[in-house]
């Protein structure tokens, strides 16, 4: 697996690639400028495109800041990589309640999009 992404001291996520996979691992008090930072960068590379799997693990960060329905560029990028990409599992990795919820809207916004989303507790599950 090759590590991408943002580095550093004040990272926020990490992207980590693998055979049809891309997880995207988010670090610390996350906004949604961080968010679309990730989502960009992945979906700005010519693998994403190659991945029927993506993990998106919110468990080691607070998503306190973040206000789902203001993530509309995220679902709509995802809308039209989903007309390269027909066939895509996204699973979302939360443990915290507050964390939970923000997924869970997310997911709930997302329910135009062909791809199946889940929501798992634990990085094993996911996988």
């Amino acid at each position: 697996m090759v590590e991408t992404g943002q580095k550093g001291r004040n990272a926020k996520y990490s992207i980590t690639w693998g055979k049809a996979l891309a997880r995207v691992d988010y670090f610390g008090e996350i906004e949604n400028q961080d968010i679309e930072n990730a989502h960009f960068s992945l979906n700005g590379t010519g693998r994403f495109y190659e991945c029927d799997k993506v993990i998106l693990n919110v468990s080691e960060c607070s998503l306190a800041k973040v206000n789902v329905p203001e993530l509309f560029p995220v679902i709509a990028t995802d809308l039209g990589a989903s007309e390269s990409i027909r066939s895509m599992k996204v699973a979302m990795i939360a443990t915290d309640p507050l964390n939970i919820k923000r997924v869970s809207d997310y997911i709930k916004d997302s329910k135009v999009s062909p791809w199946e989303f889940k929501l798992f507790n634990t990085l094993g599950g996911a996988e």
